[in-house]
């Protein structure tokens, strides 16, 4: 009897232990240009939007009231044919002018804020929100000049 009980609280042990699920991903936008940024999502099928705004030089992530869709392996979609969310990049180094990059659509440009290959893993994540008791992971986003370039004009 004794060694049952032993061995059931050594089970229940390396079960707890034990990582099932996951892991969890927090995105992290790192401004590399010298113009402050807001990145802007909306939710495809409505007219919701949140934002997250990132100074030159500095890093944001979603904290706090943030509905900033999660990023997982399928990125901020829930399919790789069916994007769920627009994102747009706006660039702004005063109120007078400001230029935007947008991903919307099926078509995925270069270093698509929507995809997950376009974050960079730089391990496990100590500051950010738990989510479960699964590992979370900081993935890397880097707003870069090329972007800053390829920005047009806000309509």
């Amino acid at each position: 009897m004794k060694r049952i009980f032993l061995f059931s609280v050594l089970f229940v042990l390396i079960m707890g232990c034990s990582e099932q699920g996951g892991p969890n991903y927090e995105s992290i936008y790192l401004n590399e240009t010298d113009e402050n940024a807001l990145i802007l999502w909306k939710f495809v099928d409505n007219d919701f939007f949140d934002t997250i705004s990132v100074e030159s030089g500095d890093s944001a992530y979603a904290i706090g009231g943030s509905r900033y869709p999660l990023l997982q392996e399928n990125g901020l979609r829930w399919s790789e044919k069916s994007p769920l969310y627009e994102v747009q990049l706006v660039f702004y180094a005063n109120s007078d002018s400001s230029k935007c990059l947008t991903f919307e659509g099926d078509e995925f440009k270069q270093k698509d804020i929507r995809k997950f290959s376009s974050y960079e893993n730089i391990g496990e994540c100590d500051f950010c929100v738990d989510r479960g008791e699964y590992v979370t992971y900081g993935m890397l986003y880097r707003i870069t000049d090329d972007m800053l370039k390829e920005a047009e004009p806000c309509e």
